[in-house]
């Protein structure tokens, strides 16, 4: 059940995405999330919007979209969050090529598990969620980014087609088995129908923001009546290398960023850091089986729950432990899945593989063999470049996930 909001602001989203500075809340984004881009590039969105705020006189300069969805989805993968989100920019920027578009979009994975509402003092479970900002800015007209408007059944529509999509279940359709739905003008679509609804009001969005040639600045009925246009129409070679000048100018100065594939990962450090991160964690998980799996044997599971629910707010009462052929399991009753010590720190607290030993052994002085293998083999893997990793993991045939 994917849950969408949408916001328009004139800024700020940069340092909120880096910082996490929010009122009400004094931890920093290091201190609460695990940030993985999925989509973009930072800075570019970052150039656009300073744009827009100095050349532009709207009063907004950009939508955040926020994609969350229910706990029992919270592993899904990076690369189907990623999917939806691409879902969703087709759908509400339906008129744009991508490439028009300044997009940017990362995930924030909990580190702190619990949040409490300041007001209410109520503690509630964090959740992965997805970031997606949109610039208004139109990259290759100059203009603003015309966002498909709100329709609350459209909307509702476009929901249950993607939870079908990707095998979740819909809230929507959960009220319907609920009886709930109310009267036929408020029944639930099925899928079938939503994509109709969709399909239609995309279609009518089109049709009224479709161009028309005789309100153009540059239509040619209105070009062929200046007095020059025969020079344009038939230029010498002094026009053409005037108008070779320009082109090559407007190229350089303007377009050439944002001809580079915007919804792949680019230059930005924290996208790089990310991926980095993910080659690291398949490489030990691999190659250093052994390690990890002598210190699944050494902790008790129960301890380790307690720890997490005092360091990072995990949920303890969703848990409890179960022995399975000598190794400690954590049990989620929400999911049903079970998670030895290295896994809970990985996959519930969004650390690196890493980070989880270190977590586990801390001061330990009967871990020191653990310490000794996190100083020398993390060094060693931290001093290889990505594309080093990606070299090595081609000749080996490792495969991505």
């Amino acid at each position: 059940m994917t849950i969408i909001r949408i916001s328009q602001h004139s800024s700020g989203i940069e340092d909120y995405l880096e910082n996490g500075i929010k009122q009400g809340r004094e931890e920093r984004r290091d201190e609460l999330d695990v940030r993985v881009p999925i989509i973009g590039n930072l800075d570019i969105l970052q150039n656009t919007n300073n744009y827009a705020r100095k050349h532009k006189n709207w009063k907004s300069n950009y939508w955040h979209i926020t994609i969350s969805m229910p706990w029992k989805y919270h592993l899904t993968s990076d690369s189907t969050n990623r999917a939806i989100t691409l879902d969703v920019i087709d759908y509400y920027f339906h008129l744009y090529d991508k490439k028009q578009l300044a997009v940017y979009a990362e995930i924030h994975k909990p580190k702190q598990q619990r949040a409490i509402n300041p007001i209410t003092l109520e503690k509630k479970q964090r959740l992965p969620h997805i970031h997606l900002i949109v610039s208004k800015l139109d990259l290759w007209s100059n203009n603003q980014v015309r966002i498909l408007p709100y329709k609350k059944h459209v909307a509702e529509s476009f929901q249950i087609w993607l939870d079908d999509k990707y095998n979740m279940e819909s809230h929507y359709l959960r009220i319907q088995e609920a009886g709930k739905a109310g009267s036929i003008d408020n029944a639930i679509p099925t899928v079938a129908e939503a994509e109709i609804a969709i399909f239609n009001y995309k279609n009518w969005h089109g049709s009224y923001n479709a161009r028309q040639a005789n309100k153009q600045l540059y239509a040619p009925v209105k070009f062929m009546k200046t007095a020059n246009w025969k020079k344009f129409a038939k230029p010498s070679e002094q026009t053409l290398k005037q108008l070779r000048k320009i082109s090559n100018t407007l190229t350089n100065t303007h377009w050439i960023n944002h001809q580079l594939p915007p919804l792949l990962l680019q230059s930005s450090d924290t996208a790089i850091q990310a991926l980095r991160k993910r080659l690291i964690d398949m490489r030990t998980k691999k190659e250093h089986k052994d390690v990890i799996n002598k210190i699944i044997r050494q902790y008790n599971v129960r301890s380790i729950l307690t720890f997490a629910a005092n360091q990072y707010g995990l949920d303890r009462k969703s848990f409890s432990y179960e022995t399975i052929n000598k190794i400690n399991y954590a049990k989620d009753h929400r999911t049903g899945h079970l998670f030895n010590a290295v896994e809970l720190a990985y996959k519930h607290l969004n650390m690196t593989v890493f980070e989880s030993i270190a977590w586990l052994i801390g001061d330990s002085p009967v871990k020191k063999w653990a310490r000794d293998f996190l100083e020398e083999k993390e060094t060693e893997l931290l001093t290889k470049t990505l594309l080093e990793y990606v070299a090595e993991d081609i000749s080996i045939g490792m495969r991505y996930k």
